[in-house]
């Protein structure tokens, strides 16, 4: 995300992260850009105070976890090669 606000290849940033370790990124990007527009999306039941306080908006995306369901790919998907993929158990 820093090499592309130094680089201009954005005009908006999106983290999708509850991880407070990445303030420093965030603030390096209010740095080179100060007006650059950079918002987090939570996580489902994750959250961060300070990436709250540092980004220009959020979402708390378990609002939108419903959504999400509709657009899961099925259990098994067969590539064309004739591999299939298994999504993990742990992800259903």
């Amino acid at each position: 995300m820093i090499r592309d606000v130094a680089l201009y290849r954005c005009d908006i940033s999106v983290l999708v992260s509850a991880d407070s370790d990445l303030c420093p990124p965030i603030d390096a990007i209010k740095e080179l850009n100060p007006s650059h527009k950079l918002f987090v999306y939570f996580p489902p039941k994750r959250t961060s105070i300070d990436l709250k306080n540092k980004a220009d908006g959020f979402i708390d995306l378990e609002r939108y976890e419903s959504r999400f369901k509709k657009f899961l790919l099925p259990n098994e998907v067969t590539i064309p090669t004739g591999y299939v993929i298994k999504r993990p158990s742990s992800w259903q």
